[in-house]
């Protein structure tokens, strides 16, 4: 019985490697992308978002590891805003994420965009942390991506 018990677990963790090891495919060989920030309403900027600043902040880490941002890129990380004002109005419900879009081809198909890399999260915040906050999200799920960037890309020495 542990015999059979850590086969299975040899498997599953086999298993595990094999999809993260994928998922990390469309980042190798990345070189330039196109920043965008999307869904910036008349919430969002209430509560403190500032689309420009969100797309400085991720550019700037973008870069800082080698990554060339363009806008005539042909990849495009979008950073993404859904807000919710709390009933009391003094604080927000938010979700965020960012999501690689790249070309691909399928077969039988021409090339189109599609999602290939993404995270994302929810978050609460109060009034008065909320650009704080914001600023963590944004910081949260641009060093995920870096980190896995840097998996598919591992520095050169």
């Amino acid at each position: 019985m542990r015999l059979r018990t850590l086969a299975v677990l040899a498997l599953v963790l086999h298993a595990h490697n094999v999809v993260a090891q994928n998922a990390l495919e469309p980042l190798r060989g990345l070189d330039s992308l196109k920043v965008v920030v999307v869904g910036v309403d008349a919430d969002a900027v209430r509560a403190g978002i500032d689309s420009s600043g969100v797309r400085v902040q991720a550019e700037l880490e973008l870069r800082r590891i080698g990554i060339t941002v363009s806008d005539a890129a042909s990849s495009t990380l979008a950073v993404q805003f859904a807000v919710l004002v709390l009933g009391n109005s003094r604080g927000y419900a938010y979700s965020y994420g960012m999501q690689l879009l790249q070309t691909v081809k399928l077969a039988g198909h021409g090339p189109l965009m599609a999602v290939t890399w993404e995270q994302s999260g929810v978050a609460v915040a109060g009034q008065s942390k909320m650009s704080e906050s914001l600023q963590q999200s944004v910081g949260g799920i641009t060093r995920a991506f870096l980190n896995d960037y840097l998996a598919a890309n591992p520095p050169r020495r």
